[in-house]
């Protein structure tokens, strides 16, 4: 417990922890090796051969590599983190760093453990910048100085000394000192040191933290036994807990000797018992660094002299600054045991902190790489195994499908040609009675709408007004003509590609046609307009004529002599007009014929003989007052308006007549572009279907190769299985090193935890 004195124990002197850490390492990188030689085949064996194929009834096998980016996305990981582990396992040394306030015996400690006064120490010397030390396995001493990165050979340890001292205030440079492995027993284990300048040079700590004790396996602080804990020291632990995750820390207190052998009546077991006190209160209670349940604070914390031990393992002798110095007595001795027991604990949490922290996490994840790599091949050589079910039911059905399709094919160009024809048939005769109904609407409304708004009605000239007129009344129609034709056409040509497509359905096998029988879209009709000559030929007549008067009549009996003329000259169809015309009257004299036998008729007609003879003169003189009247009645109300009138009714029949003979060719051409189109598109979706029968022929010979890659001699099922089985190898020799290498016992330090 703090503040009890602890018995001196002797340590032994050899490293054989950080020895098996070197052998573990060296049997960890050639597992990580063999193991990246066979994922990056793998690597290569996914990436060469991507030949899953997937087969929809009805088309051609589609080959893709979408199925194998999860092997591929593994197998590239699986690399890149075997890259990582080899790299981190190479390191060429475990890493210790010393931290510490100015002139607490960083250096001296250091020299002190790698029996060699390679670093300047002492009075007067003064480390303000980052020192590592390194081993090299051949040539001579050398540090690099990190202001230009230049290489200088050791000649003395004085070129040390002015390269570790620098007037510029840059306490976050590095040198770096190369010393040959086999002149220091430490270095030739593959540990790295690291000296530190002074904690109270600056108090930003977290560069310093950052670039050198994230990476470190202990950190160790140093201490002036002849002072407390300060604040200094204190904080940086604290920053160190926060930026670094479960740091091992040894905390020393150097300069235990001037407590010893101090002149005064210094109570030294009461300073040891304040220093454990203040780092158990620090560690344990306050940081949390140690966990005083599973790992004893002795093991953390020691009080030694790092001075008499450099003089113990140096050839100094026992000469300090002219002061002789025992080194014989008894004190001394318990001091330098506690050094001993201090270098025992650091190489043993080295060790194995080494082996619990990076080799063990890397060996288990070996085993679980190997694991995960079997599992995905086995995963691939089933899908392997019922791809190659697929496809050989492929083949079987894709030549059914290809002899139907051929049939089919025949058929529909056959059937496609006659309902074309029927269609467009229908299509004149609907859209002729449609385009004249609405075309004749829209020219009723358009002439009986014109506004004469310039005032350019002229009786004695009418050709301003007719042009004004007739070039409204030609727009009008001209839009109502495309918009019919365009909704009509659009409509027919829906209709007629449903009919085709239901025929092609109808005659090709149905799993042949899904997704392929489709007709295009958005179909643009093209209406020809020659509609400019549609009032070209209008003369129109607007003189007074009276209704009862014989101008008014003539017209009538011209037209019964007309039709009766072109019923002689043309033969029954003219007949037939006439006969419509005077059909009319024969039903009215009929209808009279037989109001006159109903007592209510015979009545009416013996009134009407009665009255007519007894007022016969008067009837007459009546009359002709009244057809006088009549006269005078038309001629005055026959205004400029009743002309205008008259004028847009012959306008409107002299339009009507002419588009009687324009809409039926506009009906026809018309109807022919629409035939055109739908005989192109049956054609390109016939090419469709072909390009189907020809895409089938190629996926069959497909098929049979990919038959062959996968069940072949040399196919993806026999590759497959060569990985899997150099994995399960690698899997045994993973499995081998964890069980022998790393057994359950008790180590000084908690697990380390992931930053």
């Amino acid at each position: 417990m703090p503040g009890e004195p602890r018995s001196p124990q002797v340590a032994g002197a050899g490293h054989a922890p950080l020895e098996r850490f070197q052998a573990a390492r060296i049997e960890l990188k050639q597992i990580y090796a063999g193991m990246k030689a066979t994922l990056q085949d793998a690597a290569v064996f996914f990436l060469r051969r991507p030949v899953w194929v997937e087969y929809a009834s009805g088309g051609s096998p589609t080959l893709h590599e979408e199925p194998l980016d999860e092997e591929v996305a593994m197998v590239n990981d699986a690399v890149r983190r075997s890259s990582i582990v080899i790299d981190t396992v190479s390191r060429e040394a475990m890493k210790a760093v010393f931290f510490g306030r100015t002139s607490t015996g960083k250096s001296t400690l250091i020299n002190a453990m790698l029996q060699k006064k390679i670093l300047p120490s002492g009075v007067g010397h003064t480390t303000n910048c980052f020192c590592r030390v390194v081993g090299v396995d051949d040539g001579a001493a050398a540090f690099v100085e990190a202001a230009d990165g230049s290489r200088s050979d050791v000649a003395d340890l004085r070129d040390i000394a002015h390269a570790l001292f620098s007037e510029e205030e840059d306490e976050s440079r590095t040198t770096t000192i190369y010393w040959p492995r086999e002149k220091c027993t430490l270095l030739k284990d593959y540990v790295e040191i690291v000296d530190t300048p002074g904690l109270d040079l600056s108090e930003e700590y977290d560069g310093w933290i950052d670039e050198h004790c994230k990476d470190a396996d202990i950190l160790i602080l140093l201490v002036n036994s002849e002072s407390a804990l300060n604040r200094t020291e204190r904080r940086f632990l604290e920053q160190v807990h926060a930026r670094v995750a479960n740091p091992t820390v040894f905390v020393c207190f150097n300069r235990w000797d001037c407590i010893d052998d101090a002149f005064d009546d210094t109570p030294v077991d009461g300073v040891r018992a304040q220093h454990l006190q203040s780092a158990f209160t620090l560690l344990v209670d306050k940081l949390e660094m140690v966990d005083d349940e599973t790992t004893s604070l002795d093991d953390q914390v020691f009080l030694l002299s790092a001075k008499e031990a450099l003089m113990r393992r140096t050839s100094e002798g026992s000469q300090s600054n002219g002061r002789k110095v025992d080194t014989t007595s008894e004190q001394s001795e318990v001091r330098y045991t506690e050094f001993c027991r201090f270098e025992e604990r650091f190489a043993q949490c080295l060790s194995v902190n080494a082996m619990a922290h990076r080799f063990e996490t890397h060996a288990v994840g070996a085993k679980e790489l190997a694991g995960e790599a079997c599992a995905v091949l086995a995963k691939y050589m089933t899908r392997l195994a019922l791809h190659r079910q697929k496809l050989q039911a492929a083949l079987q059905l894709q030549r059914g499908e290809l002899e139907d399709l051929r049939t089919g094919i025949a058929r529909v160009e056959q059937s496609c040609a006659a309902i074309t024809s029927a269609h467009l048939a229908d299509l004149k005769h609907s859209l002729t009675e449609r385009v004249r109904s609405e075309a004749a609407a829209a020219v009723y409304d358009s002439i009986r709408g014109f506004r004469d708004v310039e005032g350019v009605f002229s009786e004695s000239n009418l050709e301003p007004y007719t042009a004004k007129i007739s070039e409204q009344a030609i727009a009008v129609v001209q839009g109502k003509i495309r918009d019919v034709c365009a909704t009509e056409l659009r409509e027919s040509h829906a209709a007629a590609q449903h009919r085709l497509v239901q025929e092609i359905v109808k005659l090709l096998p149905s799993n042949m046609t899904s997704g392929r029988v489709r007709f295009e879209t958005g179909y643009s009709p093209h209406v020809p307009m020659h509609i400019d000559g549609l009032v070209s030929s209008f003369k129109p007549d607007i003189a007074f004529r009276f209704s009862l008067g014989l101008s008014a009549a003539s017209p009538r009996i011209s037209a019964f002599i007309n039709q009766s003329a072109a019923a002689l000259l043309v033969g029954r169809p003219a007949v037939a007009a006439a006969a419509s015309c005077t059909s009319e009257a024969s039903d009215l004299f009929d209808e009279f014929l037989d109001f006159t036998q109903t007592p209510q008729g015979m009545l009416v007609v013996a009134g009407a003989a009665s009255l007519l003879t007894q007022y016969r003169t008067r009837i007459v003189s009546y009359g002709a007052v009244l057809f006088f009247a009549l006269y005078v009645y038309e001629r005055a109300s026959y205004t400029k308006s009743a002309k205008i009138h008259r004028f847009k009714n012959q306008l409107i029949e002299h339009t009507k007549g002419n588009l009687d003979q324009l809409v039926p060719h506009t009906a026809f051409y018309a109807s022919e572009d629409l035939g055109k189109q739908l005989s192109e598109q049956t054609e390109r979706t016939l090419v469709a279907v072909r390009q189907t029968a020809e895409s089938l022929e190629s996926g069959i010979a497909d098929c049979e190769d990919r038959l062959d890659e996968i069940a072949g001699p040399n196919g993806l099922e026999s590759g497959a299985d060569a990985l899997r089985k150099r994995f399960v190898a690698h899997l045994r020799t993973a499995t081998s090193f964890v069980d022998g290498t790393f057994t359950p016992v008790s180590t000084p330090t908690k697990p380390r935890k992931a930053p």
